[in-house]
């Protein structure tokens, strides 16, 4: 004789299997559906955080690039620097040796200027009027000359005309007569 089970036989029993089964397949398709949905999302945060490491290295390379050229235009600047510094203190040495010389002329005029061969003949140099050191007639003019020492030719120009002063020591040299500036250590 066939025995059935209790489970078989019971219709309520069966169901209640089936409402089971369903509710776990139920259960399965929707944590297939909830772990399909949080593997995309992990797979975009993925795709996310490579966009974002590839931005990063763009970002290091560019910064890496201007590095390179700040560091490239201080190298520059620094250069620049010494260059310049050893241009002061080649300026600084020649200039060491100038002295100050002041340049005399007494005599009648309204207008009086030097040049000479300490500056090429090329520029006149305006004296002005000592008004403590004139006497009478005889106006006395002058000015500071910085120049290196040295002995060097000189004029004066006198409300226009080239004159040499009969009080200064002059050279003469075929027609010209110029007087002499010498210049001490």
């Amino acid at each position: 004789m066939k025995r059935h089970s209790k489970r078989n036989s019971d219709p309520r029993h069966g169901n209640a299997e089936l409402d089971k089964d369903s509710h776990d397949e139920d259960m399965k398709r929707e944590n297939q559906v909830e772990i399909t949905r949080l593997r995309f999302m992990l797979r975009q945060k993925e795709l996310d955080l490579l966009r974002l490491k590839e931005q990063i290295e763009k970002e290091k390379l560019s910064l890496s690039v201007l590095q390179r050229k700040v560091e490239t235009e201080i190298q520059k600047a620094q250069m620049l620097v010494s260059q310049k510094d050893v241009e002061l203190q080649e300026a600084e040495e020649s200039l060491s040796g100038l002295q100050e010389v002041e340049v005399e002329y007494c005599g009648d005029g309204n207008v009086v200027e030097v040049t000479g061969s300490f500056n090429g003949w090329e520029h006149r140099v305006g004296l002005e009027l000592e008004t403590s050191k004139s006497t009478g007639k005889q106006k006395c003019w002058s000015t500071l000359l910085w120049l290196y020492p040295g002995t060097y030719q000189i004029k004066f120009i006198v409300d226009g005309q080239w004159i040499t002063d009969p009080q200064r020591d002059s050279v003469r040299r075929g027609h010209i007569t110029n007087n002499i500036l010498k210049v001490d250590r």
